[in-house]
């Protein structure tokens, strides 16, 4: 139910945002490239091999192209960034205490509930042994778990760093972000910022719940973390941190064991902390030797928990099946893209021609970006990669030439930049977007670090749109 009512109020959000940017939006280079995308995914449905299907798997792309043309539109300032990745964090605690219900205490929901929570939890994980929590399954609840920590890290080093600035200057800025209480105009962008993803977020408490114009900017974790000293929230996001670890691990999910790692790595660098970044290294790399090392690897493995090893060399499944490996995978979705390389086989078709090769369903390719060049086309796919790529380039410029931006900002920036990263890079051995909030919160992220980019050209990061967006 709530990321059904998150999902409706995002949407309502996206609805008035463009009414009122309209012209501004279809002005955008960005937006006509999404625009020019969307009518190439749709001519590809024409001549895809089962075109029922293909049409359909359009609402995995089209919606949130127009949701991250919007959202962009509703940053303001850095504080926003804030105030999303705070939620994000906060919703790790609900998430993993039910993540470990469902592997230690056998939590499960009743049958009864399936039409109210389409994604309940299963005793024991799903698959067994693995926790998914509420996300129905272990990889989707990891990368959402890998965004959050990215996030986390970023929330960590602007609070760290941001005690230099001094809390009067905080406090300036803070009357430059927000402003006087928003008028109706402004209002609706909480709806976009706090409830994005759906599962734990809630409205605040100034909200007046008579109609959406009503829901005032800031988030519900505003009023009482605002309040609270730098120290304060160190100490809560580095519990909330080891609390994201917990879970990631319990996932078994490797992808995400290693983008753990390289977020650690990156943010490490970029705090120039070389020796948490030497710790991080030797940490993994002790890991990685014990599964495959050509040698020395049994004195590791005997201090190092099987739970890692085994699990990397994934000798406890031994046995799969050649179709149900993802180099099979891979290659067949290879294999289509290289026979109809302009107009591909058609969204969702991958399934349906898998099966009639291999005689076994599988769901996806377990490859992104392999799955779009089998059914859209390679062109479509390198539009897609290099208009969202463009954008991560851009945002990368912003805390390069710091643009208006200080310096706690840019380290939460950095981290919204990593969670982006996170998403590209597990989606080369998964396809988590299938999951809506996955998918919605992936390209809020998209939108978050477009957003900035566009108040870095206007040199407005530090500035408020108020009387900008009453214009419009």
């Amino acid at each position: 139910m709530m990321p059904a009512l998150g999902g409706l109020l995002l949407i309502a959000s996206s609805v008035l945002v463009t009414r009122r940017r309209w012209a501004r939006m279809k002005g955008r280079s960005v937006n006509r490239g999404l625009l020019l995308l969307g009518l190439l995914l749709m001519g590809s449905c024409t001549l895809a091999q089962l075109p029922g299907e293909a049409w359909l798997g359009l609402a995995h792309f089209l919606p949130y192209f127009w949701l991250m043309a919007a959202q962009a539109e509703l940053i303001d300032s850095p504080k926003q960034i804030q105030q999303t990745a705070t939620i994000i964090a906060l919703t790790i605690f609900p998430l993993v205490l039910i993540g470990f219900g469902e592997l230690f205490l056998g939590w499960s929901s009743p049958a009864e509930l399936a039409g109210i929570l389409p994604w309940p939890p299963t005793a024991g994980g799903t698959p067994p042994g693995r926790m998914a929590s509420v996300f129905g399954y272990a990889n989707n609840l990891a990368l959402y778990l890998n965004m959050a920590l990215a996030m986390l890290l970023g929330l960590w080093g602007h609070d760290l760093w941001g005690k230099n600035t001094g809390d009067s200057e905080e406090a300036a800025a803070s009357g430059a972000w927000l402003g006087d209480q928003p008028n109706i105009d402004e209002k609706v962008q909480i709806v976009g910022q706090t409830i994005q993803v759906g599962a734990s977020a809630t409205l605040s408490s100034d909200a007046t719940p008579t109609a959406l114009a009503t829901i005032t900017q800031g988030s519900v974790a505003e009023p009482w973390l605002s309040h609270w000293p730098r120290s304060r929230r160190l100490i809560l996001w580095s519990l909330l941190i080891i609390l994201c670890l917990a879970g990631l691990v319990l996932t078994q999910s490797r992808s995400a064991w290693g983008l753990a790692m390289l977020s650690g790595l990156a943010m490490a660098m970029y705090w120039g902390w070389t020796w948490l970044g030497a710790a991080v290294i030797g940490f993994a790399g002790s890991i990685l030797w014990a599964a495959f090392g050509p040698f020395g690897k049994i004195p590791l493995r005997q201090v190092i928990p099987e739970f890692f090893w085994a699990r990397l060399t994934d000798q406890n499944f031994g046995d799969r099946p050649i179709e149900t490996l993802r180099i099979t995978q891979w290659a067949f979705a290879l294999d289509l893209s290289e026979s109809r390389p302009l107009a591909g086989w058609g969204l969702r078709n991958f399934s349906h021609l898998y099966q009639d090769e291999m005689g076994i369903w599988m769901g996806h390719p377990h490859n992104l970006f392999l799955m779009l060049g089998a059914e859209t086309g390679w062109f479509v796919t390198g539009g897609l990669l290099g208009l969202v790529g463009l954008i991560f380039y851009r945002g990368i410029e912003v805390i390069r030439l710091k643009n208006h931006l200080n310096t706690a900002d840019c380290y939460l920036f950095f981290g919204i930049l990593i969670a982006f990263l996170n998403t590209i890079f597990f989606h080369l051995f998964d396809i988590p977007l299938f999951d809506f909030r996955i998918n919605a919160l992936g390209w809020i992220t998209v939108s978050q670090i477009l957003g900035v980019v566009y108040l870095s050209d206007a040199g407005n990061l530090n500035l408020s749109r108020t009387e900008q967006f009453k214009a419009d």
